[in-house]
């Protein structure tokens, strides 16, 4: 079988399985085999079987009383994920704006995803000379750099650990070594101090600084980061940017429901 051939199998597959997801309602939170083959035409031990591998990875999952299926709490977890992502978007924008205009220099907003940083919002610096390396959606290493260091630093510990068993840890970023014994030290001193900032990481010559945004429970659910041109990060200005991201991550941590 080609790729084509098994590419095409692939998407049947996933055809079904959201066809089967669209089966459920408010009005019907459970269904049995038969009432979802009878819904779309498909024979039972077809049904069956998609019904539990979607099980097996928490899409649905079976009322043992019954038989029949329910939505599973995957679904609640990566839709929460979504919202959450796009009301910390939403909240975060004016903020970023204020940001953006007092010190002149790029602000992201990031989020974890898959142990990666995704750059969820993004403003341009309007000095012409600035960071051009991250753009909205992409992903890098939480491992490099000021805006994913804050968010890996406040990950539970048994994420971390995984994270730091990665093999490419070894390497050598712009002649810096990365290895879990120097992350480990960074991370507690960025979860003593409460931001980060880093130079000549993911970018030679750039410089950043990143806080991380709470919710109402207090979890750290994304961060702020404002980069730029390392010579702009050095001195008097550096405590002052370093000042203005704890206190724009602590206005939308506010903004968030979170209370020091």
């Amino acid at each position: 079988m080609n790729d084509v051939d098994t590419s095409t199998r692939n998407s049947g597959c996933i055809d079904k399985v959201v066809e089967i997801l669209g089966c459920f309602s408010y009005e019907q939170p459970e269904l049995g085999v038969t009432e979802i083959a009878t819904k779309l035409e498909m024979y039972k031990s077809t049904i069956f079987r998609i019904l539990k591998n979607m099980e097996r990875n928490g899409l649905v999952s079976q009322n043992q009383h019954n038989l029949k299926y329910r939505l599973g709490f995957k679904l609640l977890e990566l839709g929460n994920i979504v919202l959450s992502g796009l009301q910390i978007r939403h909240i975060a924008l004016p903020k970023m704006r204020e940001l953006n205009e007092s010190t002149r220099e790029t602000i992201t907003l990031n989020v974890v995803e898959n142990n990666m940083r995704v750059c969820i919002e993004k403003l341009e610096s309007p000095e012409p000379v600035r960071n051009f390396d991250q753009s909205v959606g992409g992903r890098n290493p939480l491992y490099l750099g000021a805006a994913g260091k804050v968010l890996l630093a406040f990950l539970p510990d048994q994420q971390i650990n995984l994270i730091l068993k990665q093999k490419n840890l070894e390497a050598t970023i712009l002649g810096l070594a990365v290895t879990p014994s120097i992350l480990r030290e960074q991370i507690a001193r960025i979860r003593q101090q409460g931001y980060a900032h880093f130079s000549n990481e993911r970018s030679k010559g750039a410089a950043s600084v990143a806080a991380p945004i709470r919710n109402h429970e207090g979890n750290v659910v994304a961060g702020i980061s404002l980069s730029g041109p390392e010579y702009r990060f050095v001195g008097e200005r550096l405590d002052s940017l370093i000042r203005d991201v704890i206190s724009g991550a602590e206005d939308i941590s506010a903004r968030l429901g979170w209370r020091k």
